[in-house]
């Protein structure tokens, strides 16, 4: 009896020192960490990144249209003689050719393009402050969930 006895003594003491030992050794990571790695792996962060980009190209966008466009358009034909037979030279020239360039340009006002890129301006002041806002709550949980898992610990 006395053996058995010991042996339960020593399985709760083995016990006893593997949980104290894992108890304090769980916690590898700071708050700092855990606070870095959801602001770089956020979604919605990300998408917010997305949108400024979108507007930025938009903005290029916006100034190519407003650019010379340059268009050209041209028709063809070639009038074949092989071996004396085919079209006449003196009837059909030997092929017709015909070629047209344009250049068109908008004309807008200039005060009517900075309101255009003031727009796109302010939608990105909107999106960057959206997303300040959606960094400080998601910072915010964060830290609010390591103190309850601190805390359960």
């Amino acid at each position: 009896m006395r053996t058995k006895y010991g042996m339960k003594n020593i399985l709760f003491t083995a016990i006893a020192v593997t949980l104290a030992y894992l108890n304090g050794t769980s916690q590898q990571k700071n708050l700092d960490f855990f606070i870095q790695q959801a602001l770089a792996n956020s979604p919605l962060l990300k998408d917010y990144q997305n949108q400024v980009q979108i507007n930025q190209a938009d903005s290029l966008r916006i100034r190519a249209t407003y650019q010379p466009q340059v268009t050209g358009n041209s028709t063809n034909s070639y009038a074949p003689v092989i071996k004396g037979f085919g079209y006449d030279d003196a009837i059909t020239n030997g092929g017709q050719l015909s070629a047209q360039v344009g250049v068109n340009q908008a004309l807008v006002s200039r005060k009517y393009l900075n309101a255009q890129f003031e727009t796109l301006r302010l939608q990105n002041q909107g999106i960057s402050n959206t997303a300040k806002l959606s960094e400080q709550d998601l910072t915010r949980t964060v830290t609010a969930q390591y103190i309850t898992a601190y805390g359960d610990m």
